[in-house]
């Protein structure tokens, strides 16, 4: 196939390839997959810029580009891509991979596109195919979850072409040292914490030498974080408001110890602890201040220096000197007592006063989406998703790309704090006399070794102010237990709490949100009888080896009164004791018990704080902490006005908002707006609306069930 200027397909990928300078292997594994018109792409290699003026380089890249828009566009018209053999979608993937190495090794000759911009991606006929591969081919190509980017870790070569069926057996057949981690699961930004930690033998997720390759393909619909493309959001915006509001909130709480600290700091000014406690307070006092903001074009933003403070608060809790005073101070030695106090007043203010980001900017982000909305809460979240879909078509997923190039750089540590994803106070519970605060927390963690975890410094500094300040606090711990990814994570948390010197501060309650069971899939996705499914349900929950943890106090409150009678209640009133159970009413028979479970623990307990905590903050503890918010609006007869609904969804999108910079994973969105829909319809019943109370309230005697929530301001 020729275009109009008479450049060939095959010669057009032959320039780019030699543009990208590919390495002998990344060269043959291309070639490999690649068939244009019943060939393979030539071995020869054209020195490229080693001859010529600029005017024929630049032509020749752009008749390449052109001829590659031009086949592309060809073969869409006149073959159906729903049909298209796989080896010719691997081809064309393979064109547009040639395409990003080629644009990416061009990137350092300034001078040769200095009529656009500097950049090889501002040329007309890159934009043009960009955009045509964006909308018509990348929707349909990647419906292929495996085929030849599925990548091998660790030790194991690159697999390539071969059967899918195939490498989804092996992928479920072999142990976790040598499990195979596919492209669509790390482009979905579900497994991105594997580029960052190491197997137990040392040795890494993902193959080296294959990071390029998986950087350019994670650049597949990326656009350059401008507000002309997405006016409403604008994620680096978002991020300096919530750190200058966390910065206010920090100062405001430690003012009354920063002061003196100040005042007295030069008589231990030669001590580190002393150091980097003083250039932590500067960038606080620095975060605060308007003017770095990033629509201010500072040198340095807010974001910046507030990860500066994190930074030099988190090394004076991990120091020595710390550690020391910790044991030794003496109540009347004043210098001492501010440089332990300091630090963790600072921390708890960290982990327990900054609030959830100010969710005007995703209310502006979804009015676009309000048309059409009926009574129901769970049509609202279903035209606000589609709506943030819409919005962030063609933005692709910055945080990820920024994982990619820390891998590259050898940087091996999942530490979400460190990577600025801030804990959240959402609001607070009141019922009866009593007042819990709620927040949303990743997972207070560093992680460098799959099964070796060490909890943060500054959590454990949170932890001593609260328990020198008399508070309770209980963490929903979402991570998933019984899987390989996250057990050694829930495990530190859950062993921390079981430490003597945390009885009387801390407990944690591990919940199944990630099992076979807790999904139905497999052997369990089958109707059965309700008898055998609720003993089912009974028999996970006690298992001491699965996917719950409770320790014994939570164990004694929960069972087996407590769950007996919600077990019983549950299928009288939200399944008319029908005899047998779909997949869909199992699913909502657990999401309603774990829900029942954590009302239950908050009632018994009385905690001052309420953590919903994952792996990152983001999805699983956003849809938890907002149905738990929710619980009036889906338990009670009140109905919900627009501002409920915003409040909703601000809690529900603005932490993968704002630092994953995408939608919450469709999965978990999909069986949370389920859920909803589900129990509205019930609620809806007058006969459930007269019976609720009488079923339940008994239940709950301190009166959690009928708790008004408030979200923070």
């Amino acid at each position: 196939m020729e275009n109009e200027q008479g450049i060939t397909i095959l010669e057009a990928v032959e320039t780019l390839a030699s543009i990208a300078d590919l390495s002998d292997e990344e060269s043959k594994r291309l070639r490999k997959t690649l068939r244009l018109e019943g060939k393979r792409l030539g071995e020869r290699k054209v020195d490229w810029l080693q001859v010529g003026t600029n005017e024929t380089h630049l032509g020749m890249l752009r008749k390449s580009l052109d001829t590659v828009h031009s086949y592309f566009k060809t073969l869409w018209r006149e073959q159906d891509p729903e049909k298209l053999p796989r080896d010719v979608r691997e081809g064309i993937r393979t064109i547009w991979v040639l395409v990003g190495h080629a644009v990416d090794s061009l990137s350092t000759y300034g001078d040769l596109f200095r009529e656009y911009g500097g950049s090889p991606k501002n040329l007309p006929e890159y934009q043009e195919l960009q955009s045509f591969y964006q909308r018509k081919i990348n929707p349909k190509i990647e419906e292929g979850k495996l085929g030849r980017f599925v990548l091998g870790i660790g030790h194991l070569p690159f697999p390539m072409l071969e059967d899918p069926d195939l490498l989804l057996k092996r992928r479920i057949s072999l142990s976790p040292q040598h499990l195979i981690v596919d492209l669509e699961s790390l482009k979905s930004d579900q497994d991105y914490e594997l580029l960052l930690i190491r197997k137990s033998d040392g040795s890494r997720f993902y193959n080296p030498r294959l990071i390029r390759n998986l950087k350019l393909i994670s650049e597949v619909g990326f656009q350059e974080k401008t507000g002309e493309i997405l006016p409403l959001f604008t994620p680096w915006r978002w991020i300096d408001r919530q750190c200058e509001k966390g910065a206010d909130v920090l100062l405001e709480h430690s003012n009354r110890i920063i002061e003196p600290f100040l005042k007295e700091r030069g008589k231990f000014k030669e001590r580190d602890l002393s150091r980097n406690l003083t250039y932590g307070v500067i960038a606080l006092l620095l975060s605060v201040q308007p003017r770095y903001l990033s629509d201010n074009a500072p040198l340095k933003t807010t974001a910046a220096f507030f990860q500066d403070l994190l930074e030099f608060l988190g090394t004076s809790v991990d120091s020595f000197d710390y550690r020391r005073l910790l044991t030794s101070v003496n109540e009347h030695n004043r210098l001492g007592r501010l440089l332990y106090q300091l630090p963790q007043v600072l921390s708890h203010a960290l982990f327990t006063e900054i609030p959830t980001f100010p969710y005007d900017g995703i209310v502006r982000m979804l009015q676009g989406g309000e048309e059409g909305r009926s009574g129901f809460l769970a049509e609202g979240f279903q035209l606000g998703y589609q709506w943030i879909e819409q919005e962030l078509k063609g933005y692709g997923n910055s945080p990820l790309k920024r994982d990619l190039e820390s891998l590259e750089e050898g940087i091996h540590l999942f530490d979400p704090i460190k990577t600025g994803i801030l804990p959240a106070k959402i609001g607070e519970m009141r019922f009866g006399d009593h007042t819990a605060s709620l927040h949303r927390l990743a997972a207070p963690v560093k992680q460098e070794v799959i099964d070796q975890v060490t909890i943060d410094p500054l959590f454990l500094a949170a932890l001593r102010e609260m328990k020198a300040r008399g508070e309770k606090v209980l963490i929903f711990n979402l991570q998933e237990r019984s899987h390989w990814k996250e057990r050694a994570r829930a495990e530190a948390l859950e062993k921390l709490s079981e430490k003597e010197e945390w009885s009387d501060t801390l407990q944690v309650v591990t919940l199944d949100l990630g099992s076979e069971f807790y999904n139905q899939e497999l052997h369990f996705e089958r109707g059965e009888s309700a008898e055998n499914f609720i003993e089912n349900c009974r028999q996970f929950l006690l298992d001491e080896n699965g996917s719950n943890y409770f320790s014994s106090q939570v164990e004694e409150i929960l069972f087996p009164g407590f769950m007996e009678k919600t077990f019983l209640g549950i299928h009288q009133l939200y399944f008319a004791s029908r005899n047998a159970f779909t997949p869909d009413m199992k699913r909502h028979f657990i999401d309603l018990i774990n829900q029942f479970i954590q009302l239950k623990v908050v009632d018994a307990l009385h905690p001052d704080r309420v953590i919903f905590l994952d792996k990152d903050g983001t999805d699983t503890s956003s849809i938890a902490s907002t149905l738990f918010m929710m619980s009036p609006k889906l338990f009670r007869p009140e109905g919900w006005v627009e501002k409920d609904l915003q409040t909703y969804e601000a809690l529900l999108y603005s932490s993968t908002l704002l630092y994953r910079e995408r939608n919450l994973l469709k999965g978990k969105f999909d069986r949370f707006l389920s859920y909803v829909n589900w129990l509205e319809q019930a609620k809806n019943s007058g006969v459930f609306r007269e019976e609720f109370q009488l079923a339940f309230g008994p239940l709950l005697p301190n009166g959690a069930l009928a708790a008004t929530f408030i979200p923070a301001a």
